[in-house]
């Protein structure tokens, strides 16, 4: 009998240990730039956002992917894609207006709901307000 349970148990601890991946997009306008304040929008999962009974305190982050807008009437444009985990201090990189791409990220802890992903524009010159020419978008590639 016990040979028999062992090929089972062997395979339902197999199973286990498979990690489900899930991925949510968020979308959000920037602000304009408007004095010498940046244009942002703010991406967070809300409790929602995850798959039916799990729960967000056990997911992990494994990669983002954006598009980022531009400011078209703006000059020396800079943007960042920032992430704030759990009690974290905010991460930073610049990436660049108007373009898309993917990072991935290293696992650090989990990925809960104060966690969030900022993309920061600024300008070295341009009328204000300078307006965005669309919105910026994030994609959280997440795992259990």
């Amino acid at each position: 009998m016990n040979k028999k349970l062992l090929p089972l148990g062997l395979m339902l601890l197999s199973l286990s240990s498979v990690a489900a991946e899930f991925s949510v997009t968020k979308t959000s306008t920037p602000y304009p730039i408007s004095g010498g304040a940046r244009g942002h929008s703010l991406h967070r999962l809300m409790s929602t956002d995850y798959p039916t009974g799990q729960s967000m305190h056990a997911a992990r982050l494994r990669a983002v992917s954006w598009t980022a807008t531009s400011y078209p009437q703006s000059t020396g444009e800079r943007a960042e894609l920032c992430l704030q985990r759990q009690g974290g201090t905010l991460e930073c990189d610049y990436i660049t207006p108007g373009s898309s791409g993917t990072m991935p990220i290293p696992d650090v802890g989990a990925w809960g709901y104060s966690s969030h992903i900022i993309i920061r524009h600024s300008h070295a010159s341009g009328p204000y307000p300078s307006r965005p020419l669309g919105s910026d978008s994030v994609t959280f590639h997440m795992s259990y």
